[in-house]
Order: C-alpha cells, then sequence, then structure tokens
C-alpha cells in the first residue's frame, strides 16, 4: 500500500513538473521523428507526423528575423507563428511542396511556433532559425 502511494505521489509530482504556462501544447503522433531545440535554432524531421507540434523559442532584439523552411510528401500542415499574444498564419504546406523564406516583424522575447496538420504528414521536416 505504501509503495503503491509513493508511486502515484511520485507520478503526480512528474506531471505538475512537466506542465508550463506556454499557451499553446503539443499534442501529436508521430512515427521516426526526430526533433532539435534550441532558443535560436529549432527543426523537426518525421516519417509521419499527426496533429499539434510547438516550439517555443526565445531572443532578445527587435531586429531579429525568422528563417524558415519546410517541406512534406503528403499530408497538409498549417504552421502559426504567435510572438505577440496573437496566433497568425506563417505558412501552408501542401504534399510535394517545399516552402523557404525570411520573416522579419519579431519583437523582442518570445515566439511559439506551432505546426499543425490537416491531414497526417509524411516525410516532412521543418527548420526555423532566428537570427
Amino acid at each position: 500500500m505504501k509503495k503503491s502511494f509513493l508511486l502515484t505521489l511520485a507520478s503526480a509530482a512528474m506531471s505538475v513538473g512537466l506542465t508550463s504556462c506556454s499557451p499553446y501544447s503539443s499534442h501529436y503522433s508521430a512515427i521516426l521523428m526526430v526533433e532539435n531545440h534550441t532558443p535560436k535554432n529549432s527543426s523537426i524531421s518525421f516519417q509521419s507526423l499527426k496533429g499539434t507540434f510547438v516550439f517555443n523559442m526565445s531572443f532578445g532584439s527587435d531586429n531579429s528575423k525568422l528563417t524558415y523552411s519546410g517541406k512534406i510528401d503528403s499530408g497538409a500542415a498549417n504552421i502559426y507563428y504567435d510572438n505577440s499574444g496573437t496566433k497568425e498564419q506563417l505558412f501552408t504546406l501542401k504534399a510535394g511542396e517545399d516552402v523557404q523564406d525570411t520573416f522579419t516583424e519579431l519583437h523582442e522575447g518570445k515566439l511559439y511556433i506551432i505546426i499543425e496538420t490537416v491531414d497526417a504528414c509524411k516525410a516532412g521536416e521543418f527548420h526555423f532559425v532566428i537570427s
């Protein structure tokens, strides 16, 4: 009895410890996914992705820019950003498309990148770099 109580308590502590103050959360299913995430350089590549994946980035200058790229072999995804408390669309990606661009309207502080799949995406990758 004592052991199961301790396991329940440890599990509850981990759940509380893993929550964050972010207004967005990831909830997805993936196959063969690799993620790289630092405050200024984030990327994801996958064989299959379905759901919502969120990057939380930060930087210290209003003169910063976001360079991004993405491609998927099948499916569709909408990619959003939030840098000022409002979620806005950055780009849309459909099967077979390849996107590379730069966004310069960033404000110092936090930047959330939200990848939302419309259809399950296959064989894709996304890269986001703040400079």
